[in-house]
């Protein structure tokens, strides 16, 4: 990008030949770079990379328009092609610095020195908010079990390409594999009482986690998701949001809402019916609020979602303006957001919705002692999860 330009798309931040060396690079047999996905096929793309796109073509215009030597440092973080995630956390920081402008926020970027910091310093009349940025990655070890599948099938096609198969592909046969896509990683079948829920419910609990001691005391600070990835287009959510969802007697817990506000000993419940117990397991550990941290506010931004979850025993919380303008943020949603919109109302809130979790775990229980005649395995698992089952700890008021 040319100091004189200014660029309206992320396409204009770069020379031709940069752009064919992004859209070029892979790490493995499919991991794309996270940049060169969002610069192929923009015209043809499906709904959610669309809404990456845009938003992000979005927050590059509000950046070069408001801090453009800013915006010229990321783009050498966003060429970087050898560690991609480098290259991912400058977009996540470049669509946050994007989103909060466009909803009239005041941003300074703050440069990095031998001191860890925060990314930005928002501020808002006379309120001022740390914020911190990551972008959340898929799971190495799934990341290989997709390869492993990809060169499998890739062998299998060489197989078939062979002077002997020649015939058998005249006729148009297809090649189709197939494999389970879990981005927060598999379960551990070594682990009692693991599950994909639990699993990943632990893996966004843990974001971020080893930058509490760079985290300000003196100040509120937000940590800022970014989910704006192909990886997470089907996974992650507002349905996530809220505590429990439930369509057709398939029961199912939200893995944001359990990841902040669930407590140790949570039925974690998986896509289940009369039936649920198979895929129950009890929370293994506290929720991020439940736990000493710094944090005053989680905002988790999604390709068509930007949701804002509150600290409802934050030292230092949120203030009001900041809070209030966030109304503004780009596809806000207000209904799966937790905040003090009024005094204490996020721990009536989740106290709330915590008794509402017991309450649809209770009564499944009870469903699936109906079932127990045709499988009298259930008998032992349904008293164990009843016995267990607690009560939730109540967020105290501030």
């Amino acid at each position: 990008m040319n100091n004189r330009d200014t660029a309206t798309r992320l396409p204009d931040m770069f020379s031709e030949d940069e752009r064919h060396t992004l859209c070029c690079a892979r790490q493995g047999l499919l991991r794309l770079h996270p940049v060169g996905q969002l610069l192929t096929d923009r015209e043809s793309a499906d709904s959610w990379r669309s809404r990456i796109i845009a938003n992000t073509d979005s927050a590059v215009r509000q950046a070069a328009a408001l801090n453009q030597p800013w915006l010229e440092r990321q783009k050498q973080r966003l060429l970087d092609t050898k560690d991609f995630s480098t290259p991912a956390g400058a977009l996540a920081e470049i669509r946050a610095f994007g989103a909060l402008t466009e909803a009239h926020f005041s941003v300074r970027p703050i440069k990095e020195g031998n001191v860890k910091t925060t990314d930005f310093a928002v501020s808002i009349g006379d309120a001022q908010v740390a914020v911190e940025v990551v972008a959340k990655q898929i799971d190495p070890k799934m990341q290989k079990a997709l390869e492993k599948i990809l060169s499998r099938q890739q062998e299998e096609l060489r197989r078939r390409a062979s002077a002997a198969d020649m015939r058998a592909q005249s006729k148009g046969n297809v090649l189709v594999g197939h494999g389970s896509y879990e981005p927060f990683g598999g379960v551990d079948s070594s682990k009692p009482g693991d599950s994909l829920r639990a699993n990943a419910i632990s893996r966004i609990r843990r974001i971020e986690d080893d930058k509490e001691e760079q985290l300000p005391r003196d100040e509120p600070t937000v940590l800022w998701v970014d989910f704006q990835d192909d990886a997470w287009a089907l996974v992650v959510g507002a349905g996530e949001a809220f505590p429990v969802t439930a369509s057709r007697g398939r029961v199912t817990s939200g893995l944001l809402w359990y990841a902040h506000y669930g407590w140790k000993g949570a039925p974690i419940m998986e896509h289940q019916g009369s039936a649920y117990d198979r895929r129950t397991v009890l929370m293994g550990h506290q929720g991020k609020f439940r736990d000493k941290t710094k944090l005053a506010t989680v905002i988790i931004s999604c390709p068509a979602t930007t949701i804002l979850f509150e600290n409802p025993s934050a030292n230092i919380p949120l203030p009001d303006s900041f809070r209030r303008q966030c109304l503004w943020l780009r596809s806000f949603e207000s209904q799966a957001s937790i905040a003090n919109w009024t005094p204490d109302l996020a721990q009536r809130t989740v106290n709330l919705q915590a008794e509402q979790i017991c309450y649809s775990a209770e009564a499944l229980i009870a469903i699936g002692a109906f079932t127990r005649q045709v499988d009298p395995q259930l008998d032992p698992i349904l008293k164990t999860i009843n016995s267990q089952l607690q009560p939730p700890p109540k967020f105290p008021k501030t």
